[in-house]
């Protein structure tokens, strides 16, 4: 009888550790394919550092890479995360419309912008991370 009592505890500590194993891997690839709500990209963090004023070429070294996508445009600074359109109503209070490029980085989830003026300097930078 005590040999059948020690051979269920057996087979029951066995089962309790596969179970949190395996419990403990689910979480942790979980995590691995779907960060956390609120948590920082590689390409975030890298944009977040780079100085405003800088050239162009020391942004590109600062992000790592070249950028994936290049796109010219026009609008209004508002401060160094917001740019509006030249037709956006509130842009004439931040002043008259400029040519900036759009230097841009992306990865499965996230994203990053420079924006840089007709000098190849930078005045603007915002990143984001897709939220399924």
């Amino acid at each position: 009888m005590q040999e059948q009592t020690q051979r269920r505890l057996r087979w029951s500590l066995i089962l309790g550790y596969a179970i949190c194993t395996l419990t403990l891997l689910a979480l942790t690839i979980g995590y691995l394919i779907s960060p956390p709500a609120g948590a920082v990209s590689k390409l975030e963090e890298a944009v977040s550092r780079i100085p405003l004023g800088i050239d162009v070429i020391d942004a590109d070294v600062l992000m790592g890479s070249p950028p994936d996508e290049v796109v010219p445009t026009r609008g209004v600074m508002m401060n160094s995360a917001t740019m509006l359109s030249e037709d956006n109503s509130l842009a004439p209070n931040f002043g008259p419309p400029q040519d900036y490029s759009l230097r841009t980085w992306k990865d499965k989830r996230s994203g990053a912008t420079v924006v840089v003026d007709k000098e190849s300097k930078v005045v603007g930078h915002w990143g984001w991370t897709d939220r399924d």
